[in-house]
């Protein structure tokens, strides 16, 4: 063929990037000629037309000649005077061989013909050139098109993105590019293409698409060798510029985590509810699904680091030969290049580098992970001594042969593992040694003896992170996880981030009424119990940390157990408890009720509903009377933490101030949480600040500025034996938390005097806070907000200028439904505002022997906004609702259905009532046309009415469908169905017309 073509699929809208006007050219398909119909990564058609052609909306790109043809075109979004333009035919067989050239006429419309142009036997394809550029001479023939052509008939219709481009490249050893700068072709709302010119060398063919940054330049932000993330169901949290130098181009280079891909399970937590509270229960269930598996299926977790370089030495390594071991600084290492490594240099092939260091034997673990780097001409073996119970394994070796299986020598007692040769990018290897040894060698592992790396080649393999481990403790989650590999990402485990997960189960269970997830709520309560202290000191009661950690230099990671206790989780932990014990005996009975469980699980999630309800209690009266503060010389407040040595005074806006009033007014101690947030007013508030361009490595930010003020809230503040150095930079999750603090306190005096006296009044103070965050909102262009508002990228602030999930997220809820957050009511939907309506109505004709479908009316107040805010939402149009009816006192799930609807359209009545206007949703059967263009024949005015197609038929041809164009459809039923939901029928509307024809 002339070129390849590929489809782009864009979950955003690709009305919200630039956009430019490009000429388009297309082949009129020749006598016998069909366009390809091939479809895209989602099954869209890659050739598809926004514009309509005789043939259709499918675009004849190039055709394949068997001999002598006439071929004619046309031409769309001219942006030159006719006579500007030339459209030169070439037919491909081993060279472009030129068949003449043709002058543009006239068709309206913006629109223009060309053609015919007589084309030998060959790959045909069509390009519209400046009159400027010099016209082949007949007979003359090339090996690409030549130079200074506008578009061919492989570039598409449509508008190209003014930003992004295509790079197409052929793929043996390593990538070879064949063509650069290839347009972007906008389709649709979500669809695009782009096509090459020029035929690829021999190798896999790969394209990249590149976004044109305004301050790097081109930056690659996809490749075709990409696979679809492994975690989709999860959100990514922060979106990371491409100006940035975190930012990953090339996620295929290495397996490591890329920050760009990092989804942190309180971003899914708060993902569930917002989507819960929207009515989006689909997006939220994927998320639960995902969180359940991990559950299911626990990952690695460190019980000891061997070796991770941070303290400079290579006096743990032995080098045998001519082999010699450094210790230095990699900037490649992600995911910030800060930290030491090894590198074992081989100055000869063989050399060997052998653990010396502490932890062999280890009969504890039962895996091994560590991260490495060499070229691929670097070959290596990695060498792990073991005991087994039966003596038959001693060794497991990773080798640098071709990816594979792994495979036993039961001879040598060898498990060897193949993971290919090296690409100069940083992999983890993670070894499940007891794993391997008994579905390989049928044996059981008994103690990890060694490590050994043997280089078989001159060169250098850098190594650190080397850690002995096991599975992470049962029904726990890492505090993030790598969305495209589909691996923990940080492996570190904490409370308040479990918390917020079961928070959100709780929540989502009672605004979908969908109980299937109690039993693994049930097992994250457990874990969290298993963190309670028992110590005799001001931990007692409370929750424990987690596990692990990660701390400088070099962003270590430190294994273990920490028994420290943080006022922020056990915030967390006792809102999470108190919503689990009011949702927990509901789903017992419900899906006891539907045999979903034994009586027995429901008896034991009615205990640990009055468990955790009881633990929540002790968390509450330990947590104000130990980490509360009083009053002094500053407002009362809660401490950070705790740990064996006493208090932690460190201040942190959330544990301070902010989340901690949201407790102590749920508990009904105003004074305390007044105090809280006078605290939080004179430690943590920043007026009139903006966002900063930096080039600095610590504050990096080249992507987004703001240059009105506005004010809000810093994460941390100094103190004495806390936090120095807090960054003066504007939290958007902490300030929207503080927001929904004052919201709820609002009616407590002590409060509302308080800040009438230092900001006027509170709803003064609310103003600028909420006004601050419009702006703060408005530096992104798309709605989202940035986490900070100044960068501090190093322990242990780690704060980012990057659109954030976190602050868009509680930016949302607290917006819509304050009581979505932090609060311990389990059906926060519940809005006593319906006025019951009369029922469906129906009207008759039988003049025309019609009816109409049932409709029903549905009106509400709406003293809070809150439907509003659901009505102004455009995806809620088309939503399936249910008309229930119950008694006071009643779960939700137990009200029966007395009608199922679609909602078709809302709006105010005379006496400004919110109304829902719905209708049957059967009423599809009725109505209008289910095509809105014939097809798929040739046909304009005033042609007769076209013959019933022969073989398979779906496309449309430019014209509306009426008696005398009419759509005939013909192929098996799923694939009619497929193209029925596809194609270019209008969005709940259908029927097919008289003319059209199935069959089966």
């Amino acid at each position: 063929m002339a070129g390849v073509g590929g489809g782009v699929v864009s979950t955003p809208d690709f009305s919200t990037f630039a956009q430019a006007a490009i000429e388009n050219i297309v082949i009129d398909p020749p006598a016998g000629g069909t366009p390809d119909l091939s479809a895209g990564p989602d099954g869209f058609p890659i050739n598809f037309s926004p514009q309509g052609l005789p043939s259709g909306n499918i675009l004849l790109n190039t055709f394949q000649n068997q001999g002598p043809t006439a071929v004619s075109g046309r031409c769309f979004s001219l942006l030159r005077a006719l006579g500007s333009y030339r459209v030169d035919v070439f037919s491909r067989t081993d060279q472009f061989y030129y068949q003449g050239s043709s002058a543009l006429t006239s068709v309206g419309g913006g629109a223009a013909a060309w053609g015919p142009v007589n084309a030998a036997a060959g790959a045909v394809i069509a390009v519209l050139y400046p009159t400027g550029v010099s016209q082949p001479a007949n007979g003359s023939f090339f090996p690409a098109l030549p130079a200074g052509w506008l578009a061919h008939s492989n570039t598409g219709v449509g508008r190209k993105l003014s930003s992004y481009f295509a790079r197409v490249y052929s793929k043996t050893d390593i990538e070879y590019l064949q063509e650069d700068n290839v347009p972007i072709i906008v389709q649709d709302a979500h669809h695009a293409r782009c096509g090459s010119s020029v035929i690829p060398a021999s190798g896999t063919l790969t394209v990249h698409v590149v976004y044109s940054d305004p301050v790097v330049g081109p930056t690659m932000v996809f490749t075709s060798l990409q696979n679809l993330a492994a975690y989709q169901g999860l959100v990514r949290s922060f979106q990371v510029p491409t100006s940035d130098p975190l930012y990953v181009p090339d996620l295929t280079a290495t397996n490591a985590a890329a920050l760009e891909n990092r989804s942190f399970i309180y971003d899914d937590a708060l993902a569930i509810i917002v989507y819960s509270m929207a009515g989006n229960f689909a997006a939220a269930a994927k998320i639960v699904k995902q969180l359940n598996y991990f559950l299911d299926h626990p990952g690695y977790l460190a019980s000891r680091v061997l070796e991770n370089a941070e303290d400079g030495s290579t006096a743990r390594w032995s080098a045998s030969g001519t082999g010699t071991v450094s210790n230095l600084n990699d900037p490649s290492q992600p995911p910030y290049g800060t930290g030491a490594v090894l590198k074992f240099h081989a100055a000869a092939a063989g050399d060997s580098f052998t653990y010396a260091g502490a932890g062999f034997p280890d009969s504890t673990d039962a895996m091994l992970q560590f991260q490495h780097r060499e070229a691929a001409a670097v070959a290596f073996a990695i060498s792990i001594g073991v005991t087994t119970a039966a003596g038959k394994v001693t060794s497991v070796k990773v080798t640098s042969d071709p990816a594979g299986a792994a495979t036993f020598n039961s001879g040598t007692k060898v498990i060897t593992v193949p993971t290919g040769p090296g690409a100069n990018t940083y992999r983890f290897v993670l070894l499940n040694l007891a794993s391997l040894i008994s579905t390989v060698a049928q044996d059981t592992l008994s103690s990890i003896t060694s490590f050994k790396v043997t280089l078989h080649a001159v060169g250098d393999l850098y190594f650190d992170n080397l850690s002995a481990g096991t599975l992470q403790p049962a029904n726990s989650l890492a505090f993030s996880y790598d969305v495209y590999n589909g691996q923990i990402d940080q492996a570190y485990i904490r409370t308040g981030a479990m918390a917020w997960v079961a928070y959100a189960y709780a929540t989502y269970m009672a605004a979908s009424l969908d109980y299937t997830p109690a039993l693994y709520l049930q097992r994250l309560l457990n874990f969290l119990l298993t963190l309670q202290s028992s110590d005799a000191d001001l931990r007692h009661g409370l929750v424990y940390a987690g596990y692990g950690k990660y701390q400088d230099p070099g962003y270590q990671f430190v294994p273990g157990l920490e028994n420290y206790v943080s006022t922020e989780h056990n915030v967390d932990a006792w809102f999470a408890f108190k919503r689990a014990a009011g949702i927990l005996p509901v789903a017992a009975t419900a899906l006891q009720k539907a045999g979903a469980i034994t009586g027995a699980e429901a008896t034991s999630l009615n205990a640990t509903a009055a468990t955790v309800s009881g633990v929540a209690d002790t968390i509450a009266a330990h947590l104000t009377a130990n980490l509360y503060i009083a009053p002094g010389t500053e407002p009362g407040h809660f401490a950070q933490g705790a740990n064996s040595g006493g208090l932690d005074t460190s201040q942190a806006l959330d544990a301070a101030g902010a989340w901690s009033a949201l407790l102590c007014h749920a508990i009904g101690d105003d004074a305390k949480a007044a105090e809280c947030l006078k605290f939080v007013y004179q430690k943590f508030y920043l007026p009139n600040q903006g966002i900063a361009l930096s080039s600095a490595a610590n504050s990096y930010n080249q992507a987004y500025q703001q240059l009105q003020a506005f004010s809000g809230f810093k994460p941390s503040s100094d103190s004495a034996g806390g936090y120095s150095g807090s960054p003066a930079s504007v939290w958007q999750e902490g300030t929207w938390g503080m927001i929904l603090a004052l919201l709820r306190l609002s009616n407590v005096p002590s409060v509302a005097s308080y800040f009438a006296s230092v900001e006027g009044s509170l709803d003064a103070f609310l103003t600028k806070l909420i006004s601050g965050q419009r702006v703060v909102r408005s530096t992104t262009g798309d709605g989202s907000f940035v986490g900070y508002s100044a960068a501090s990228r190093g322990l242990p602030f780690e704060l980012e200028v990057w659109p954030a999930v976190g602050a868009t997220a509680w930016f949302w809820a607290t917006a819509t439904n304050p009581g979505a957050l932090l609060s311990t009511s389990t059906d926060p939907q519940s809005l006593p505002y319906l006025i019951t309506p009369t029922g469906p109505s129906q009207t008759v004709n039988e003049l025309d022997g019609a009816s109409s479908v049932g409709r029903l009316s549905v009106q509400a107040i709406d003293p809070g906004g809150v439907l509003k805010g659901l009505a102004a939402q455009p995806n809620l149009i088309g939503k399936i609702a249910r008309f229930k009816m119950g008694f006071p006192g009643q779960s939700l799930g137990d009200f029966t259905t007395l009608s199922t609807v679609e909602i078709v359209a809302t709006g105010f009545n005379s006496d400004g009532r919110l109304t829902f206007d719905c209708a049957d949703v059967q009423r599809f059967m009725l109505g209008s046309n289910l095509w809105t263009h014939g097809g798929p024949g040739f046909w304009t005015p005033p042609l007769p009415a076209s013959a019933p197609a022969a073989g398979l038929a779906f496309a449309a041809n430019a014209y509306a469908v009426s008696d005398a164009n009419p759509r005939w459809v013909r192929g098996n039923p799923p694939d009619i169905y497929l193209v029925e939901r596809t194609t270019d029928r209008p969005r709940g509307r259908g029927r097919f017309t008289s003319r059209a024809r199935t069959r089966r």
